[in-house]
């Protein structure tokens, strides 16, 4: 009997322990969606992809934080973010959960609306691999399980680096390592394991897609050769 109960006992310890470190991270996925207004873009993010993309509909119980934020001629721009607690299933109520999952779907409406309520006009510079790279650090430093970046560009810099000139063009199609090098001088990126990184694209035709691609290429092998995973799609279908 006294062997039982030690049993239990720490069986119990056990489970509070397990329970605490539950506890102690706020949010099971964190997405980054980073939209390029320099061009205008055929895609654009949208509530219902990010609810899926984050797995809410399959574990409503999940803590969500969501950050969306621009990419322009400058390193600084305005950020928007929306968050949803995560909750105890074992006595959260079912109820209140899908209203306050309603709620946060139209935080990041809001938030979608906000940032394309201003016109879209091409901008004469694009600084899109610093952006990139200080959202993927930032998303390095998470607690959160499963780490999310989202980039809606067709990555045509136009910074320091100018992929507009004949001299990076050359480099990116025959010679991308140089290109590597160029942004490691502009900022090296830390520690990206388990980090998602989905590339939203959907180019105009043939030559376009032949030469983002390309591009694509050079991101990937950077942020997998620092853990991350790469996707390239024209839509989130989860």
């Amino acid at each position: 009997m006294k062997t039982t109960k030690i049993l239990t006992t720490f069986f119990l310890v056990c489970f509070c322990i397990a329970c605490s470190k539950e506890e102690n991270i706020p949010f099971d996925t964190e997405i980054i969606d980073l939209v390029d207004r320099t061009n205008i873009m055929p895609l654009r993010p949208d509530s219902t992809s990010l609810i899926t993309l984050a797995g809410l509909e399959q574990s409503k119980w999940s803590g969500v934080k969501v950050e969306v934020s621009l990419i322009s001629d400058r390193d600084v721009n305005f950020t928007y973010t929306a968050k949803i607690a995560k909750e105890n299933a074992w006595y959260g109520n079912k109820t209140m959960r899908s209203i306050q999952i309603q709620k946060f779907k139209r935080e990041l409406n809001n938030i979608i609306e906000k940032i394309y309520a201003d016109t879209f006009s091409e901008l004469p510079r694009s600084i899109i691999y610093r952006t990139v790279a200080i959202k993927l650090n930032q998303l390095a430093k998470s607690s959160a399980r499963r780490k999310i970046c989202c980039i809606y560009s067709d990555l045509l810099e136009k910074s320091n680096i100018d992929f507009y000139s004949p001299v990076y063009r050359k480099w990116i199609l025959e010679d991308p390592g140089l290109v590597i090098t160029e942004f490691t001088k502009e900022m090296p990126l830390s520690n990206l394991a388990g980090i998602e990184v989905h590339f939203m694209y959907f180019p105009k035709g043939y030559d376009d897609n032949n030469f983002y691609m390309a591009i694509v290429k050079i991101y990937r092998s950077m942020i997998e050769k620092a853990g991350g995973h790469v996707f390239v799609e024209s839509n989130i279908n989860y």
